[in-house]
């Protein structure tokens, strides 16, 4: 993470020992996007996006099963990707995020059960081709003026040829 003589939040802590069974620690709010005003509101909307997410992957035939590699691009401060949890013992879950203060928040506090890396502005992930049978980005593309179309491009590059990409977009009238 980026020094900052103020503070030591550029080491990050061995947290490998954090207890399965507790919940899901919530980020402090300069990590929430601006999903809500309160950590009640922040938590509801990862949780109706990812209701959102699972239910149109059922009705295309495509539910979240066993042994799935599955990528949030845009992670955050997993505002989505813990609402994952359930698959975290049976699929490899993945979040990115440009904001590496983010990632590193994530890394930090919701690994386990979830895998974190950052990402830059070009459009170029450290994944293999056709690795993912999942990959959703909520609103993410909402953001990207320049290079979407590579964007698209290398998340098709990643995505198994089976695989699903959902995609949320908020315009002017959302």
């Amino acid at each position: 993470l980026p020094y900052q003589s103020d503070s030591s939040s550029y080491i990050l802590e061995n947290v490998q020992d954090r207890d399965p069974e507790a919940k899901l620690p919530v980020p402090p709010e300069v990590h929430w996007a601006g999903y809500g005003p309160t950590e009640e509101d922040f938590l509801k909307s990862g949780e109706t996006d990812v209701r959102n997410l699972r239910h149109s992957l059922e009705a295309a035939s495509r539910p979240i099963t066993a042994g799935q590699a599955i990528l949030e691009f845009g992670c955050a401060g997993g505002r989505m990707i813990r609402w994952l949890e359930e698959f975290a013992s049976s699929c490899e879950i993945w979040g990115t995020d440009i904001h590496v203060g983010r990632v590193g928040w994530c890394r930090q506090n919701l690994s386990p059960p979830f895998h974190f890396t950052s990402c830059t502005v070009y459009p170029h992930l450290p994944f293999e081709d056709r690795y993912f049978d999942v990959i959703f980005a909520g609103s993410v593309f909402t953001h990207i003026d320049d290079l979407a179309d590579a964007w698209f491009l290398e998340l098709r590059r990643i995505l198994r040829p089976e695989g699903m990409l959902y995609v949320t977009i908020h315009d002017a009238r959302t």
